[in-house]
């Protein structure tokens, strides 16, 4: 086999196939992904104010999503109605549309509403990982969905994980493998969930980072990946899981 199934196009790999003879060859395109973000308690310029918060998910996703291996078409703040969620969704023409907050089932997240409105079809409905619980994946015609939770650290670790592995089932790749690490500093978790940590890394050890609640940004300053512990928690020393960060 001269080119491998889901290689990376270079221009060294495209002169390689032309060399062997082959005048066309069968590529997968990247994705194309709408960001629709709702929540009217968002501001989108200035500090916080009024009983308000400044929206942070919207400014740093594009480049979420360039590091995943897709294509942004737009983000768009979208208001806390059925109806605008409905219509959001409906015109949406990208590939994937990507979704933050909504996913829960309180008084002003309709976004399960506007799926099944759209014709969709839930192929998740939440996974048993901490933070991150929120999180979904639909169908809706040709077009797939990832719905994100709100909070900051909920919504980076869906996108690591259901974006990233439907973005490689659909062109070909592989799915990045976790690495092991060992775990510094013992931690407790949710008897029934997963745990993800923010951590630095020094050498093998990893060593969870302060300021860890989903909706907060601080912990992604200074750390490598997350440490992924098993439910209940793990003890310092233990060999754990390791998912990079970019």
């Amino acid at each position: 086999m001269l080119i491998p199934k889901g290689t990376k196009l270079t221009p060294a790999i495209i002169g390689v196939a032309a060399a062997g003879g082959n005048d066309h060859v069968t590529v997968f395109k990247k994705l194309v992904v709408d960001v629709l973000i709702f929540g009217d308690e968002l501001l989108i310029d200035g500090p916080s104010r009024d009983g308000k918060v400044r929206d942070s998910l919207g400014p740093q996703l594009p480049m979420w999503i360039s590091h995943i291996g897709a294509e942004l078409n737009e983000v768009r703040h979208v208001a806390d109605t059925l109806p605008d969620h409905f219509a959001a969704i409906s015109n949406s023409k990208a590939d994937l549309i990507i979704t933050t907050g909504g996913t829960a089932a309180g008084p002003v997240d309709h976004l399960h509403n506007a799926i099944v409105d759209a014709g969709g079809e839930f192929i998740i409905d939440a996974v048993l990982v901490r933070p991150g619980y929120h999180q979904l994946m639909a169908r809706i015609g040709k077009q797939f969905l990832i719905g994100l939770p709100g909070n900051p650290q909920s919504a980076v670790i869906g996108l690591l994980s259901l974006a990233t592995s439907l973005i490689a089932g659909t062109t070909g790749n592989a799915l990045p493998l976790l690495q092991e690490r060992i775990l510094g500093t013992g931690l407790k978790g949710p008897a029934r969930e997963v745990r993800l940590v923010l951590c630095s890394e020094t050498g093998n050890t990893v060593t969870p980072l302060e300021h860890l609640d989903s909706s907060m940004l601080r912990g992604f300053v200074k750390a490598d990946g997350y440490a992924v512990l098993p439910a209940g928690g793990a003890e310092s020393g233990q060999i754990v899981q390791w998912l990079d960060l970019p």
